[in-house]
């Protein structure tokens, strides 16, 4: 909930509409609006796959057995 939060405050992913429930303003999620959301997360960068990914190591190659 706090990574939503964030990434609704950073103004990367849309808010859905904000609805009045008797009193009280609430912004209800539709299955299309999650949707939405879960087409863009995979695109927003967050910087931790650069900054924390372990070098590769180069394969030896095996040579066959004569």
């Amino acid at each position: 909930m706090a990574t939503l939060n964030r990434l609704i405050a950073a103004k990367k992913i849309p808010l859905p509409p904000l609805l009045e429930v008797g009193t009280v303003k609430v912004r209800l999620w539709s299955d299309a609006n999650i949707e939405k959301v879960r087409a863009i997360l995979p695109k927003i960068k967050n910087g931790r796959k650069t900054r924390y990914s372990k070098p590769q190591k180069k394969q030896a190659k095996k040579k066959a057995k004569p």
